[in-house]
Formats: C-alpha cells, sequence, structure tokens
C-alpha cells in the first residue's frame, strides 16, 4: 500500500469511526435522555428514526456532489458537519429542538459513506481493496465500541449525556482541521475520477437492484439490534458486570468482523460469502428468540450476530465497487445506504415500542428473525445472477 493509500485509509477510517459513533451515541444513553426530556422510550426511538432517514436521504445528494467534485473533498466537509450538528445537539433544549439537531446530525452523517467508501474503492484495486475495507471497517467498529464507554464516563458528570455529543464535537472538528490540511498539501488526494462517455450512459447493473433490496433488509436488521441490544444489556439482562463494559466488548466483536470481511470480499466470491453470512444471521436471530433466559448463551448470540452482520458490510461494499464504475461509485455507495437507512429507518420506532411491554426484547428479537427472511432471499437471487453473469462470459 503506497504512502497515499496509508493517509487516504487513515482519514477515511477517522471519519468512519466518527459515523457509527454519532449513530449509537443516543440508543446507549437512551434511558438517561427519556428522564431527562421527560418523554418516553418510543419518543426518544423517533428521534433515532429520523436520525437514521435523514442520514439515508442525505447520502443521495452527497453520492452526486462526491461524483462531482471529488470524494476526498466531501469527506473533509463531513468532519465540518459532524462538528456543527453535534455541537447543535449538545445543547440544552426542548424534545421538539433536539429531534430536529438529532436529524441534522443524522443528515452530516449521511454524507460520510458515499464519499469516504467512494474514496478507498478509487485509491486502492484488487486484493488492497478488499484489505482496505477491512481494516476501515474495524476502526469504524473501534467508534463503536467506544461510545458505551464514553457515555459511562459523562453520564456521572455535570454535562451528563450532553457530554457525549461535545466530545464528538470536538473529534469532528480536528478531523475537519486535518483534512484542510491534507488536501491542500497534496497527501490527501482529492478523489475526483474523470468520467468517460462510456461510464455516463451506463443503466443500473441488474444485480445493482438485488444487492438493494438484500442491503435494505440488513439495514433493518442493524438499526434494530443496536436499538435493542444496549437496552437488554441495562435492563433485561441479570449481569454482576458493568454493562457499558459489555456492550463495548460484545460490540468490538464487530471489528473483528469487518477485518474477515474485508479479506474475504476479494475476488469473485463475494456475493456466495454475502449469502452465507445472511443465512448465519437468520440462525443467530433464531438462536436469540429460543434462549433469551440466562447470561452466557444470550451473549454468545448476540456476539456472534454482531460479529456476522458487520462482516457483511465490507462485502457489500466489494460487491458495490464491482457493479459500478469508477465514476459512478459515490452513487453506488449512495444508493446502498439509502436502501439500507430508508428501510431501517422504521426498526428503532418499532423495536422500542416492543421494548415498553412485558418480555418485549424477545418480541423485538423475533421481529427481526422474521423480517431477515426476505433479504436472504434476495441475497440468493443475486448469487444467482452472479453465476448467470460469470456463464455469459465464459
Amino acid at each position: 500500500m503506497s504512502a497515499t493509500g496509508r493517509t487516504t485509509l487513515a482519514y477515511a477510517s477517522l471519519g468512519h469511526a466518527l459515523c457509527h459513533g454519532s449513530q449509537l451515541l443516543l440508543r446507549v444513553s437512551l434511558v438517561a435522555v427519556a428522564l431527562d426530556m421527560g418523554v418516553s422510550l418510543t419518543e426518544i426511538g423517533l428521534a433515532i428514526t429520523l436520525y437514521t432517514l435523514s442520514m439515508g436521504l442525505a447520502s443521495v445528494p452527497a453520492g452526486l456532489l462526491a461524483d462531482r467534485v471529488g470524494t476526498g473533498r466531501v469527506t473533509c466537509l463531513y468532519f465540518w458537519l459532524i462538528a456543527l450538528s453535534a455541537g447543535l445537539c449538545a445543547l440544552d433544549q426542548g424534545y421538539v429542538v433536539f429531534l430536529a439537531c438529532h436529524a441534522l446530525l443524522g443528515a452530516a452523517a449521511g454524507v460520510y459513506h458515499p464519499a469516504g467508501l467512494g474514496l478507498l474503492s478509487v485509491s486502492h484495486e484488487g486484493r488492497a481493496r478488499g484489505r482496505a475495507f477491512g481494516l476501515h471497517g474495524v476502526v469504524g467498529s473501534l467508534g463503536i465500541a467506544t461510545v458505551p464507554l464514553l457515555a459511562r464516563e459523562m453520564a456521572g458528570g455535570s454535562l451528563g449525556w450532553r457530554g457525549s455529543f461535545i466530545c464528538l464535537a470536538g473529534a469532528a472538528l480536528v478531523g475537519g482541521m486535518l483534512g484542510v490540511f491534507l488536501l491542500r498539501s497534496g497527501r490527501l488526494p482529492t478523489g475526483q475520477v474523470e468520467r468517460v462517455e462510456e461510464d455516463s450512459g451506463r443503466s443500473l447493473p441488474r444485480g445493482a437492484l438485488l444487492l438493494l433490496a438484500a442491503v435494505g433488509i440488513n439495514g433493518f436488521l442493524l438499526e434494530g439490534f443496536t436499538t435493542a441490544f444496549p437496552f437488554t444489556m441495562h435492563e433485561t439482562m441479570d449481569i454482576t458486570w458493568d454493562p457499558y463494559v459489555m456492550i463495548a466488548g460484545v460490540l468490538a466483536l464487530s471489528g473483528v468482523g469487518q477485518y474477515v470481511g474485508g479479506a474475504l470480499s476479494w475476488g469473485g466470491a463475494a456475493r456466495r460469502w454475502y449469502l452465507l453470512m445472511l443465512v448465519v444471521q437468520l440462525a443467530l436471530l433464531v438462536g436469540m428468540v429460543l434462549f433469551f433466559e440466562g447470561v452466557v448463551v444470550p451473549l454468545f448470540f448476540m456476539g456472534a450476530f454482531a460479529f456476522t452482520i458487520y462482516m457483511t458490510q465490507p462485502v457489500e461494499n466489494q460487491i458495490v465497487a464491482d457493479l459500478f464504475a469508477q465514476s459512478r461509485r459515490g452513487m453506488g455507495y449512495a444508493a446502498k445506504f439509502l436502501a439500507a437507512l430508508l428501510v431501517g429507518s422504521a426498526a428503532p420506532f418499532l423495536v422500542t415500542q416492543f421494548l415498553e411491554t412485558e418480555g418485549g426484547a424477545s418480541q423485538a428479537y423475533t421481529l427481526l428473525a422474521v423480517a431477515s427472511i426476505p433479504g436472504l432471499c434476495a441475497a440468493w437471487m443475486l448469487w444467482r445472477n452472479g453465476l448467470q453473469e460469470s456463464a455469459q462470459e465464459a
């Protein structure tokens, strides 16, 4: 990997960590925020849903902008937007204003994936691209695993849960200033790719529609799981350890999953691995429902599910890179995250309604298990479509 490739990977990975950190921040403080604002869990679930919805909608203009002015420049812009919106969320304000600010934070986070993943995909090729996607995912997962610990440290202070948003804003501000320096010094590529005629007139690949269908369902599972899991650890499971540490430990497995997924996504086997991963996800969700009582066995299923669902992400990214030309990668990743987040945006609201009922966590995981079946069917059709394309080329 060249020096420019390493710089690109490091900078994009920092953005990835902050993006997913911002996505989890309210979830791990669900109860504290509800009590502070005097609202129900379902009303806080609405804030998460609005974040997710605006994140998906913002990915489309972000993808268009990234393809036009360069993925490197838009990645730098993303840091500044996160700093502004996270700072607004930390202000002492009412529930309605917080809803708007948290939705703005989601829109800022939506800028990252079309730009950051597009930047990585045009800066690396072949096996190096899969490895870059995997390492990029590891750092993103470290950001996810850090959030529960950050929330725990802030919970006892004078700022409370708002302190976590202040920390996010400060880290993003540093990232924005660093990006300006790297772009001006030429150490970070702008990521702008010249569009050629055969790319500009190319229609949406056939397999892309099947991928987007599978990605949408997988986004619902991820949003639902990351909403239900922290609540389960805090309120349902009878554990003697610090629940924040346990949440961080389980989510840290997602980093290992991201790396493994990146290693497996090289070459023509990405679609086959994707199908197998979705089969395993369904089995693990069924296991959560059947063996919900106790501590060790449910933790095993939850940890394995976190490992597996995050392992699918670099595989999805590699499939997008295979399906879309370089000059259209920004929109390719925008379409992927729009599908995942639009479908996934309903999950927090639905899941929190289950969580407020007796035995609701188990019912929430049942919902996720049933919802995973259409995604599995779409992944199977995507794999079959890949086999047909290979046969036609041969």
